[in-house]
C-alpha cells in the first residue's frame, strides 16, 4: 500500500492497463443503433484472442402494428451485420443474434441472462437499464458504459481500478475479480464502505467511503462514485447480491443506484458469477 491507501501493482515504468482476459464477450443492444462505443471500448479493453457475440433485443409489436414490428427487426438485423463487419475489421471474432422478446420472458433483462447463461458469456457489455439484474440472472459480471461519451475521458484497458467493498462475499468476488483485471500493471484502490462516521474507521490501510449522518441508498450511491472519480479511475468495481445473508449493503439497490449515477466504466461482479475461473487467479 502507499502512503494514499492504493493497492499498488507492481509495474514498469510507462506501462499500460493490461487486456482484460475475458474470452467469451456479449454485447447486448436494444433500440438497434450501432452501439460503436461498446465495441470501442471492447475492442481496445479485451484480450484479442476473445469471441463476440452481439445480440439485440426488438420489443414485439401492438396489435395490428405489423408494420412497425418488421421495420424494427430489419433495423435490428441490419446493425447487427454493421456491428459484426466492424468487428471483423478489427481482426475479431464474432456472430451475432436478433432476440425478440415475448411473453415468456417478464423482461429483456430475463432474454438476455437465458443468451448468456447459453452461449457461456463469461463478461456482458452494454448500456441497457437494469445491470445489476442482469449481472445476477446471468451469473457472469456485466461490464457497463453510462453513456457514449464515457470511455473517451478514460484510459483503455483501465490503469486505475477502483473497488467500493461491504466486506460481502459478493464483495470479495467482485475485489478478486478487480486484481485479475489489474494483472500487473494496474493500480488498484480497495475502498470499504463504513457506517457510523469516522469514529468507526480503524486504523486500516484502505480508503474508507462514509455514509453521511442520515444517508439512504442514493446517497451512498454517489458517495461511492465521487470516490471513484476524485481518484480519477478508469473502472469501478463493485459486486451484488440478491438477498446473501452475509451482505452488509444495507439498501439491496444500491448496485443498482450505482450504475444510475456512475460517470465512468462499472463492472458489477455477482456473487459466485467468477467461480468456474478461480484456477486463473494467482
Amino acid at each position: 500500500m502507499d502512503h494514499d491507501g492504493n493497492a499498488m501493482i507492481a509495474a514498469e515504468p510507462g506501462a499500460q492497463g493490461t487486456p482484460f482476459g475475458y474470452r467469451r464477450v456479449m454485447i447486448a443492444t436494444w433500440d438497434g443503433r450501432l452501439p460503436l462505443a461498446l465495441i470501442d471500448y471492447a475492442t481496445a479493453s479485451i484480450d484479442p484472442a476473445a469471441v463476440f457475440l452481439m445480440v439485440a433485443v426488438v420489443a414485439p409489436g401492438q396489435d395490428g402494428q405489423s408494420d412497425a414490428d418488421a421495420r424494427a427487426r430489419c433495423q435490428a438485423t441490419n446493425m447487427l451485420q454493421a456491428a459484426q463487419t466492424l468487428l471483423a475489421a478489427r481482426g475479431r471474432n464474432a456472430s451475432t443474434e436478433l432476440l425478440k422478446l415475448s411473453h415468456a420472458h417478464a423482461s429483456s433483462g430475463w432474454l438476455l441472462a437465458d443468451t448468456a447463461a447459453r452461449w457461456g458469456a463469461d463478461v456482458v457489455l452494454t448500456s441497457c437499464a437494469g445491470p445489476a439484474h442482469l449481472a445476477r440472472a446471468a451469473h457472469c459480471p456485466v461490464l457497463m458504459l453510462p453513456d457514449e461519451s464515457v470511455a473517451l475521458h478514460r484510459r483503455v484497458p483501465a490503469e486505475r481500478i477502483f473497488v467500493a467493498s461491504d466486506e460481502s462475499d459478493a464483495s470479495r468476488d467482485a475485489l478478486d475479480e478487480a486484481r485479475r483485471l489489474a494483472g500487473r500493471h494496474a493500480q488498484l484502490r480497495i475502498a470499504r464502505v463504513v457506517f457510523g462516521g469516522p469514529a468507526a474507521v480503524a486504523a486500516q490501510s484502505f480508503e474508507p467511503v462514509l455514509l453521511p449522518a442520515g444517508g439512504h441508498g442514493r446517497s451512498l450511491a454517489r458517495e461511492i462514485v465521487d470516490a471513484a472519480l476524485a481518484w480519477r479511475a478508469d473502472l469501478l468495481v463493485l459486486g451484488t447480491h440478491a438477498g446473501e445473508s452475509s451482505g452488509k449493503w444495507r439498501f439491496a439497490s444500491l448496485a443498482e443506484q450505482v450504475a444510475e449515477v456512475a460517470g465512468l466504466p462499472l463492472l458489477l461482479v455477482p456473487l459466485g458469477g467468477t467461480a468456474w475461473r478461480s484456477g486463473e487467479l494467482a
